[in-house]
């Protein structure tokens, strides 16, 4: 082989070599590019990856739950409320909401137009589907629901919609009309009826501010609200598996949690005593005049426990957003005029003026709101300044008729005084300077620390109040007891210049006449679960003791005495019953205004129930030295406040089944002379003998026109104060005669009856002091069966058997 042809071979190999090399080079470069672009491409996707998989998963999981699973809720029933004997005041029951869905609307009407084609062209008839579904629906809803045409034309508009919901929790009546109505007119689908719960309240109106309301969001009002979370409950749950197009996937899995019902309240108000409550202060109200209303109050004296609890306005619980007072809607327009000076539009004017309407008969007077308590106060003073011995009963106090209290001449409310008096008649006549002088006997620090125990201050001076469990209690604007100086020391004794609730009154007061125990007052006795169980009980156990019980014994003895020795609060005696309390009468903020209250006890020797009666602002036509309402009756506690509250607890013994307890005076005596009712008619004469302290029946038909022609006992005898006189109109003819019935072994109060019944009048002999239940007739004057004239006094002879038993079981 040649030079040449070698160095050709070489070439060729080298020229090999480095094709091989830039081969390698490609590859290797292919290769680092292939590695960089796939790099670059699944980092995001490594990303994307990462995101769905670690960073939403729990997300995506939820999602994909909630597209694989149906979920549908299970309404707890709310819990039921119960007065103290077990009547419902507020239960749930369920009711419907109504719901249009302007979706179904629309596919109904292409159903419809596709029948109503296929019939025209195979020649049969087509009426049954030549209707227009969304007119239906509109028309129907319209006039059933009351609503406005247009805006159910609006609202069928959106038709990818199935819910827009008409209207909510309808009456029974209105349900049972809609169904009617979709089933004639076959639109099923296009309106349903969406079960819902409907708070029910039985009694409408009473104890509306106690027991409150709810809405859309649960308890909103009242122990609605306070125990809102014991009364709902916790709904439940129903689980379902669900395909791809959100139907359910039967015999798949179901998942059922149960919904826990809410608990029950049972209350320490009766319905009967409450009902008392409400009649006597609406009585009153118009009675008196009273224009801003008022509150009565009824306490278990032993327990704190309230029995009745009555304020006004008041309100509809089933239909809260109604104004039922005609006096306070009277006042929209007033009203509505004050936001318009203040620059709203008539609009608006009227919205926050109605608001004011709905907030004012929301409220509860007994514990929201404050006032002066006036000479009712005076009971806490009489019990501090006896507890602290720097008075007796037996000591006398000289009234002219003011006191000097540094630069201040403070009057009683005898201007001309009430001269020599001892304790009794100082607080029966409620004397002004008596009571300074008690306050300032016991000083401030003493007055301030009573003050505190009885529930009025708090040592820090910030505002007290009872703790009762309802919503919105007020609390008590006192002086803190740095600014306690003599002249406030001296107004506070006779309950003027401080403002307290009227729930702290009374929760105070009967401190003073229970034994001199205090007690938080509450409204809930108990709660109960679904299954019985209580979860809650109220602890009636004193929270302290403020006097002693003979210093309560005292402050009893002395309030029966305001009542019934003819004192300030005559007004509230009534024979049978030993009633005790205190009057008063104070002037609000606004001169010429009033607030006059009772505060009444029975029975005195060992009080069951307390009671507080106020009005709010009778109508004052007088001066402030004389004030009247139109009707001229003098506006005061004395008169206004007492005769409803003796009423009152009178109506409350009863329904307790008290038995009466007679004074001697009471029955011994054929003291009152009988008016002549004969020529009147029956209205007056009714009046009339009412005003001389007589009650009346009526025999004959007739009306308050009609004329009595004859009456027992006849005009100008004497007969005992309270009997019953009997009044003859029409054709009733009176009996010439009457037997005697037998009254051995009656009680007082059933002898009265018993010969009332027949006409006949009894005067008792044989007590001391008290005609109980346990004193029993033993004689009579007139044997039974002997014949009398109508309006004879009959002499009855009583013992008291307990007082017989243990004479006897002394002999035995």
């Amino acid at each position: 082989m040649t030079q040449k042809g070698r160095e050709t071979v070489e070439d060729k190999q080298k020229k090999r070599r480095r094709e091989n090399l830039a081969n390698r080079q490609l590859f290797h470069r292919t290769v680092f590019l292939l590695a960089v672009c796939g790099i670059a491409v699944f980092i995001p996707v490594i990303g994307q990856m990462w995101n769905l998989q670690i960073t939403r998963h729990e997300e995506l999981e939820q999602k994909a739950v909630n597209q694989q699973t149906g979920t549908m809720a299970v309404s707890a029933s709310r819990g039921t409320i119960y007065d103290s004997q077990g009547n419902v005041l507020a239960i749930s029951s369920t009711a419907y909401d109504i719901v249009l869905s302007p979706k179904a609307i629309v596919q109904k009407q292409q159903e419809l137009d596709k029948k109503k084609q296929k019939a025209i062209e195979s020649g049969k008839p087509y009426d049954a589907y030549d209707k227009n579904v969304q007119k239906l629906v509109v028309d129907g809803m319209a006039s059933i629901l009351e609503l406005d045409a247009a805006d159910l034309t609006q609202k069928c508009q959106d038709t990818e919609s199935q819910y827009k919901r008409l209207a909510q929790k309808v009456d029974k009546d209105v349900e049972d009309e809609i169904r009617a109505y979709i089933e004639e007119n076959d639109l099923t689908g296009c309106i349903y009826l969406q079960p819902n719960t409907k708070r029910y309240y039985p009694y409408s109106t009473l104890a509306s501010q106690i027991v409150g309301f709810t809405n859309d969001n649960g308890g909103a009002y009242g122990l609605e609200s306070t125990f809102d979370k014991q009364l709902k409950g916790k709904d439940g749950l129903v689980v379902t598996a669900q395909n791809g197009r959100g139907l359910d996937v039967l015999n798949f899995f179901q998942d059922y949690y149960d919904a826990e019902n809410g608990e029950d309240l049972h209350l320490t108000l009766d319905a009967g005593i409450q009902q008392m409550c409400e009649s006597a202060l609406k009585k009153g109200i118009e009675e008196n005049e009273v224009l801003n209303g008022g509150f009565a109050i009824a306490m278990n004296s032993h327990t704190g426990a309230i029995l009745g609890m009555a304020s006004y306005p008041d309100y509809d619980l089933n239909n809260y957003t109604d104004v039922l007072d005609e006096k306070l809607k009277g006042s929209l327009e007033e009203r509505m005029k004050a936001f318009q000076e203040k620059g709203d539009d008539a609009q608006t004017a009227r919205q926050k003026a109605y608001s004011e309407l709905l907030n004012i008969q929301w409220r509860n007077k007994a514990i929201n709101d404050t006032y002066e308590p006036g000479s009712t106060f005076k009971s806490l003073v009489l019990a501090a300044a006896l507890e602290e011995g720097v008075t007796t009963p037996e000591e006398h106090f000289n009234c002219t008729g003011s006191i000097q209290v540094y630069d201040y001449n403070i009057k009683c409310s005898r201007v001309t005084g009430h001269g020599d008096q001892d304790l009794a008649q100082a607080v029966g006549n409620s004397c002004n300077p008596v009571f300074i002088t008690l306050g300032q006997r016991l000083g401030p620090e003493r007055f301030y620390r009573y003050l505190e125990e009885f529930g009025i201050a708090n040592a820090d001076g910030s505002s007290a109040s009872t703790g009762i469990d309802l919503p919105g209690e007020g609390g008590s604007l006192v002086w803190n007891y740095e600014d306690f100086g003599p002249v406030n020391l001296a107004t506070a004794s006779f309950g003027q210049r401080f403002n307290i609730t009227p729930i702290q009154l009374i929760a105070a007061a009967n401190a003073v006449i229970n034994g001199g125990y205090y007690y938080q007052p509450y409204v809930v006795d108990s709660v109960e679960d679904a299954n019985g169980n209580v979860t809650y009980a109220a602890d009636p156990t004193p929270l302290r003791q403020v006097v002693s019980a003979s210093t309560s014994a005292t402050c009893r003895e002395l309030l029966e005495g305001v009542v019934g020795n003819g004192l300030t609060g005559k007004n509230a005696y009534r024979a049978g019953y030993r009633i005790g309390g205190k009057t008063g009468t104070s002037e609000t903020l606004v001169a010429g205004e009033y607030i006059v209250s009772f505060l009444g006890f029975a029975p005195a020797d060992d009080p069951e129930v307390v009671v507080l009666v106020g009005f709010d602002n009778p109508h004052n036509v007088g001066s402030r030295a004389y004030p009247v309402t139109p009707s001229g009756k003098y506006i005061s506690g004395g008169g206004m406040a007492a005769p409803v509250a003796g009423d009152l607890l009178v109506d409350i013994l009863d329904y307790l089944d008290y038995g009466k307890q007679y004074t001697s005076d009471e029955l011994a005596g054929a003291d009152t002379e009988v008016p002549k009712l004969i020529g009147l008619d029956l209205g007056y004469a009714k009046d009339f003998a009412q005003s001389k302290g007589f009650t009346c029946k009526v025999v004959g038909e007739g009306d308050d026109t009609s004329e009595v022609y004859y009456q027992t006992a006849q005009p100008g005898s004497f007969v005992p104060k309270g009997s019953e006189l009997v009044l003859y109109i029409g054709e009733a003819a009176p009996p010439e005669t009457v037997a005697v019935p037998d009254l051995t072994g009656m009680a007082p109060d059933q002898a009265l009856a018993a010969l009332h019944e027949v006409g006949l009048y009894m005067k008792a002999t044989g007590s001391s002091k008290y005609y109980t239940a346990e004193t029993r007739v033993y004689n009579q004057d007139i044997a039974a069966g002997a014949t009398a004239k109508p309006g004879d006094v009959v002499t009855v002879s009583f013992q008291d058997t307990s007082d017989r038993d243990n004479e006897l079981g002394a002999l035995g």
